[in-house]
């Protein structure tokens, strides 16, 4: 057995949990799986193969994953026999940090794959449009590549990116 099956069985006990659920909602999770045959056998199984330990830090981190909550403390089990200890869980969920819309939030930098990928489409696009209309552009347009490269880089469309650099250099 894996981890990833502790996480079933989680997932299973707590949509069968009353709502809201408690501070000590860790031991409750862990108590209904100490009562329930199919589940306390599949976590004995995790426990074999992984160790006690593992499994219940495993169980409890995924208790406070699925609810999005934060640890108050850690106190002795009062309801399960399966654990030691628990997190005792803050009763609402951990606020997540919102943006607010219109302000002047800098962009994220862009990856390196991200700028690769940017550049190997600019030139991709460049050489398109070179091959589809060669014949209709001056001669000497090869010597501007890198100023309309940088032109599509920079969001202008690749026909009005030759065309600012065929009008501005009289090519």
């Amino acid at each position: 057995m894996k981890i990833v099956d502790l996480k079933k069985i989680i997932s299973e006990v707590l949509a069968t949990l009353p709502k809201p659920h408690s501070a000590d909602v860790i031991d409750e999770v862990f108590l209904a799986i100490e009562q329930n045959d199919r589940l306390f056998r599949i976590y004995s199984e995790c426990s074999i193969n992984l160790g006690r330990a593992k499994v219940n830090a495993a169980g409890d981190n995924w208790v406070k994953k699925e609810l999005g909550r934060t640890v108050l403390r850690e106190s002795p089990a009062q309801l399960s026999k399966l654990i030691d200890t628990y997190s005792v869980l803050n009763i609402t969920a951990a606020a997540k940090p919102k943006k607010l819309a219109g302000t002047d939030a800098k962009p994220k930098p862009k990856t390196t794959t991200a700028k690769k990928r940017l550049e190997q489409d600019a030139r991709q696009a460049l050489s398109d449009y070179y091959m589809a209309n060669k014949a209709s552009l001056p001669s000497q347009i090869a010597l501007y590549r890198a100023e309309i490269l940088a032109l599509i880089k920079a969001g202008v469309p690749v026909a009005e990116a030759f065309e600012r650099v065929v009008d501005e250099e009289a090519v």
